[in-house]
C-alpha cells in the first residue's frame, strides 16, 4: 500500500461520514500489509495498549524539558478534550533556540498513543507529533514510532543494524471510539475517566544477515525513486555508491525534517527499497 496516497486521502475527508467511506473501503487492504522477505510477519500475535492523549500526557508530560501542556480553560469547551502546548519554534527545519510555538490539539478523546513512557516526542506546527518508545516488553531492541494527527495514526517499527535504523513494519493503527451519548447522560456531570484501547498486530520480525549484506551492495537510485522522486537530485550532489551511506542520509534526513507526512515517506522508502533491492537480488540470481 502507498501510504502517502493514503494520507492525501485521509487530509481531503470532510467529516466523520467520509472518515467511515474511507474504512469500509480500504479495511481489507489495511488489515492484510503484505510483509515478504526480508520482512517478515509472524502469526505470534502481540498487544499494544493504547490511552487517549490527554491522559497520556497527564502521565508522561513531565518526561519532556522542552514541551509544556499549558493550563488554557476555554469557557463552553471541555478541557479534557483540548490540548495547548508550548513547544520549541522550528523554522525551515531547524529548532530555534530560546523562542516558542503555541500548538493546539483539538478533540483528543479520539488520538490516541501507546501507554507507556516515550523515548522522545515531537510536536510539530501542523497539529501533529512524533513520539518513539524504545522499551515496551519483548521488543529489547525495537523502537516504537507513532505519528500522530488529528485524521490518522501510523505506527513504524524498527531497529538499529550497524548504526543505521532501519523500518521493518508500517501500518495505520484504527482505533474505534465511537460511543452512542444519550441527551439524559450528556446531562450528567461526571469525571472523565481515560480512554483505554487495545490493538493486537502480528509480529514482525526481519532477516538481519540478508539486510547486512543488503548495505554493503551498490545503491540502486530507480528503486528509491518509485516513492521518492527527487532522490536522484540528491545523488548527483552526494554521489552516493552504497546502500549504507544513502540510508545513513535518509536517517540524517528524518531528524530535520518536522513533517509527519515527509516522515513517514523517508521509513516507507526505506521499507521499500530493502523490499525490492532484495527481490531483484532474487530474480537476479535465478537468470
Amino acid at each position: 500500500m502507498d501510504w502517502n496516497r493514503e494520507i492525501e486521502k485521509l487530509q481531503n475527508l470532510k467529516d466523520e461520514e467520509d472518515e467511515e467511506k474511507y474504512e469500509e473501503e480500504n479495511e481489507e487492504e489495511i488489515k492484510n500489509d503484505i510483509i515478504e522477505k526480508p520482512f517478515i510477519k509472524s502469526e505470534e500475535e502481540i498487544v499494544l495498549n493504547f490511552i487517549d492523549l490527554f491522559f497520556w500526557f497527564q502521565k508522561y508530560g513531565d518526561e519532556f524539558e522542552d514541551i509544556n501542556k499549558l493550563g488554557v480553560k476555554v469557557k463552553g469547551v471541555d478541557e479534557t478534550n483540548l490540548l495547548f502546548f508550548s513547544t520549541p519554534l522550528y523554522f525551515r527545519g531547524k529548532k530555534m533556540e530560546n523562542e516558542k510555538d503555541i500548538i493546539v490539539f483539538r478533540n483528543v478523546k479520539n488520538i490516541f498513543a501507546i501507554n507507556s513512557v516515550p523515548l522522545s516526542l515531537r510536536i510539530f506546527p501542523s497539529s501533529s507529533m512524533e513520539i518513539i518508545y524504545n522499551n515496551l516488553s519483548n521488543f529489547e531492541n525495537t523502537y516504537f514510532k507513532l505519528y500522530i494527527t488529528r485524521r490518522y495514526i501510523f505506527l513504524v517499527m524498527s531497529e538499529i543494524i550497524e548504526m543505521l535504523t532501519i523500518p521493518f513494519f508500517i501500518k495505520r493503527i484504527i482505533i474505534d471510539n465511537k460511543k452512542k451519548i444519550t441527551k439524559k447522560r450528556e446531562e450528567k456531570e461526571v469525571e472523565r475517566k481515560p480512554i483505554i484501547k487495545n490493538v493486537i498486530i502480528k509480529k514482525p520480525t526481519m532477516d538481519k544477515d540478508m539486510i547486512k549484506e543488503i548495505l554493503e551492495n551498490v545503491i540502486n537510485i530507480g528503486l528509491i525513486e518509485i516513492t521518492y522522486q527527487f532522490i536522484r537530485k540528491v545523488q548527483e550532489e552526494m554521489d552516493f555508491k552504497t546502500n549504507r551511506e544513502i540510508l545513513l542520509w535518509f536517517n540524517k534526513k528524518e531528524k530535520e525534517t518536522i513533517d509527519v507526512k515527509h516522515l513517514l515517506k523517508i521509513d516507507q522508502t526505506i521499507y521499500n527499497y530493502i523490499l525490492l533491492y532484495n527481490m531483484e537480488k532474487i530474480n537476479y540470481g535465478k537468470r
